[in-house]
């Protein structure tokens, strides 16, 4: 087993020069934030005489306490950055991606915490009127709750990557891992949004008069879940479409589609809509609700994503169709788009002037299919004027004296 040490190989030049001048401001700010304190508690207050004394008290109290906690957190923060880089630097962090995930979360999780808690002890220091004490309660709760909504996000985001890196690393192939990330993706905004309504709702029920509002809605539960179904049917007909897109994978990021005429890649899949990246990098927007009432073609639904390119020609009657079987597989041969499976060409119609000839060439994605397509069709073409000028298409006459 392989022990890895926790130490970086390399360090940046004058690194730890620059993490101690970091340091310095904080410390020389607290150092004078605490000087002119005391010099205005012991001295300036007993020589003032004004009558906004108290005022006055309350100001500097708040500056006081304002600067040690922005140094506080400036110190803190750039301890927990200059961790995350000395950890992240290791040999053990380079060998495994999930340690630079969960590190990075935690970072993350750590600063907001920190920040939380500072500005809570802040506003605790203050020696503000009662009257104040109602916005100071108010606010100290919303910074938490706030707090478990940002541990929340981040916990849903290093969990998408966790997984993401655990499996899309077994997939034997793109099919696979563009179905994980199809999933992974919509189920995360679903946690997302959860999220936030959480958060939103226990923000509100901090209030009495939303609590009180609350009480009486459970009252008419029924007539306000009715409006509020009518009014928000399309948002959550759009939710309800992306969680039975997820589960049932009729389409994925990166699948090949064509909708309304038009051939693109999925590019974006959203609560309310699909976003389609044209093959002439236009954009199409489509109700994410379209993909489960309307028709349409996946050419990369199945993990096999070959797919049969069909090329017609018009030629005249007279032109010798083994010979041009014979070409096709030359020109497929020596074509790196092809797979190597189908090879046909049949006569698929006869009309009053010339013959329809269908050339069918198979190739194991789409867009190689599209450009062997392309290149079938110009290299037939080529070696019919070339070989067999007078079997292009042809008009005949006959004139009265032949008759």
């Amino acid at each position: 087993m392989n022990s890895y040490p926790l130490t970086a190989n390399t360090a940046e030049p004058g690194s730890d020069l620059k993490f101690y001048s970091i340091l310095i401001m904080p410390v020389l700010l607290s150092v004078m934030a605490v000087a002119f304190h005391y010099f205005y508690h012991y001295y300036l207050i007993l020589h003032l005489n004004t009558p906004y004394l108290a005022q006055l008290t309350i100001l500097e109290g708040a500056m006081y306490a304002g600067i040690i906690a922005a140094c506080v957190f400036g110190v803190i923060n750039q301890l927990i950055k200059k961790a995350t880089a000395y950890f992240h630097a290791s040999e053990y962090a380079r060998a495994h991606q999930v340690v630079k995930i969960v590190l990075f979360s935690s970072a993350k999780i750590m600063k907001g915490i920190v920040f939380v808690v500072i500005l809570n002890l802040f506003l605790q220091s203050l020696s503000l009127p009662t009257e104040f004490a109602f916005f100071l309660d108010k606010f100290s709760s919303i910074l938490v709750i706030c707090a478990l909504g940002w541990v929340l996000y981040q916990l849903i985001i290093s969990s998408e990557q966790l997984l993401l890196h655990r499996y899309t690393a077994k997939c034997a192939n793109e099919f696979s891992a563009r179905k994980i990330v199809t999933q992974l993706l919509i189920l995360k905004r679903v946690a997302l949004m959860i999220t936030m309504i959480l958060v939103s709702g226990s923000i509100l029920m901090l209030f009495e008069n939303v609590r009180t509002l609350g009480a009486s809605v459970l009252t008419t539960a029924g007539v306000i879940g009715l409006v509020i179904t009518f009014t928000a049917q399309k948002t959550l007909t759009g939710l309800f479409a992306g969680l039975e897109i997820a589960l049932s994978q009729s389409i994925k990021i990166g699948d090949a589609v064509v909708i309304e005429s038009e051939f693109g890649i999925i590019e974006e899949i959203n609560f309310r809509s699909v976003v389609i990246k044209l093959w002439d990098w236009r954009r199409l927007i489509v109700p994410t609700s379209y993909f489960l009432e309307q028709p349409f073609q996946n050419w990369s639904r199945e993990e096999s994503n070959n797919l049969i390119g069909t090329v017609y020609l018009y030629v005249d009657y007279t032109i010798p169709v083994p010979m041009l079987r014979d070409e096709l597989k030359k020109i497929l041969s020596e074509s790196q788009l092809w797979d190597g499976n189908i090879n046909v060409i049949q006569v698929s119609d006869l009309q009053d002037k010339v013959m329809q000839l269908r050339v069918l060439s198979s190739a194991d994605s789409p867009s190689k299919a599209w450009d062997l397509r392309c290149e079938v069709r110009e290299k037939l073409i080529a070696y019919i004027a070339e070989y067999y000028p007078k079997c292009l298409p042809l008009a005949r006459s006959q004139s009265f004296k032949e008759i």
